[in-house]
């Protein structure tokens, strides 16, 4: 059996705790011209994003994925919520997604969360 590689080893921890239905970064998605968008886990029309920090142009992406896949549900694992979106920002990683209206859980309630019995 050939080992998963994953891109960090947050991505293999959650990797770990989920069920294996999850497929990690099976397919590209167009999400703006050129460009496309690789989820890192897929499960039906379920998406899971996993952010230790954003990168430059990050916000920005995911609204036009948003915008692109409507009737996707993208959830993001934070590594930690209360992390700013950026140096000096006021707002934090959780802040930017309940502010948006995006679902997110960390690491250590994933499972809960995937089972309806514990949000954020």
């Amino acid at each position: 059996m050939v080992k998963q590689k994953y891109r960090s080893k947050f991505e293999e921890n959650v990797a770990n705790k989920l069920p294996n239905t999850w497929l990690y970064e099976p397919e590209r998605f167009e999400y703006m011209q050129p460009r496309k968008y690789v989820p890192d886990f897929v499960e039906g029309e379920a998406w899971i994003e996993v952010k230790g920090f954003f990168r430059a142009g990050d916000v920005s992406k995911y609204k036009s994925i948003r915008k692109a896949y409507p009737n996707k549900r993208l959830i993001f694992v934070f590594s930690n919520p209360l992390k700013k979106v950026r140096k000096g920002a006021k707002m934090c990683m959780g802040q930017w997604a309940d502010k948006n209206g995006w679902e997110y859980t960390t690491l250590d309630k994933l499972e809960e969360y995937l089972d309806g019995t514990n949000t954020i």
